[in-house]
């Protein structure tokens, strides 16, 4: 289901690139991301996105102000921003080949953390490189991503990184309970998870492609086109009417 990484790599260098990522998306184009599919407990946000398709009213704005839009008129849960760092050129579906993406304008405001990640030896190729933020109070639903079943193709070969540890980012697992990531991990993103509010405002980021085979086998459960096994795709009827009160996930 999941795979703490933390141990494959040197915390203390990565806490010296936390300045340079907060100034650097302070400084960077923002945009609003859905938080996912499938989300429980809310309204579904792509219903109100796809409302507006083709729409005259907000046509002529940018993804970033339609959404904001969305959120204070339709009241759209869309609680994150996100900051490309690496973006997939045409479709979501290939952001994990390094041809199919390219460096954002806002990789220049990055040039330690990109020193640092062509350094690393963990990916042969990269893909896309999104930063996450969500602000203080604000829970992210729980959700799934994009299935394998839309998504044959994608070898699931990512990092999260959440430097400072301080971002409550959890899997369901079979039972129903949150499984919390470390501080450097992958997860199956099929399987239903989100986060828990703290009192600021915190980031972690995603780098998509393909590992190298030294890093493959240094992460040992991750390989490429695996069965997933653990973790929920699904909720389950045995966890009760009330399972997602009881977690307070809402």
């Amino acid at each position: 289901m999941l795979v703490n990484l933390e141990s494959l790599f040197d915390m203390d260098e990565l806490k010296t690139l936390d300045e340079e990522m907060c100034l650097g998306i302070a400084t960077s184009e923002l945009r609003i991301p859905t938080p996912g599919i499938n989300q429980i407990g809310v309204k579904d946000p792509g219903k109100i996105i796809r409302k507006y398709n083709n729409s005259d009213k907000i046509s002529h704005l940018t993804s970033f102000q339609q959404r904001m839009f969305m959120k204070l008129y339709d009241r759209a849960f869309l609680p994150a921003q996100s900051v490309y760092i690496r973006n997939h050129i045409n479709n979501y579906s290939e952001k994990w080949i390094e041809d199919k993406c390219e460096w954002h304008k806002n990789s220049i405001h990055f040039p330690k953390f990109i020193k640092w990640l062509n350094n690393s030896n963990v990916f042969e190729s990269i893909g896309r490189i999104e930063i996450f933020m969500v602000d203080m109070f604000v829970p992210i639903p729980i959700h799934e991503d994009r299935s394998a079943a839309q998504l044959p193709d994608d070898p699931k070969e990512f990092i999260w990184i959440n430097i400072n540890g301080d971002k409550p980012f959890w899997c369901i697992d079979d039972d129903g309970n949150k499984v919390y990531l470390g501080r450097v991990a992958w997860f199956d993103d099929e399987i239903l998870h989100g986060s828990d509010p703290i009192n600021w405002m915190a980031y972690s980021f995603r780098i998509d492609g393909i590992f190298t085979e030294e890093f493959r086998k240094q992460a040992k459960a991750i390989k490429p086109q695996i069965p997933y096994s653990h973790g929920a795709k699904s909720v389950n009827p045995l966890w009760g009417n009330n399972w997602l009160e009881k977690m307070k996930l809402v």
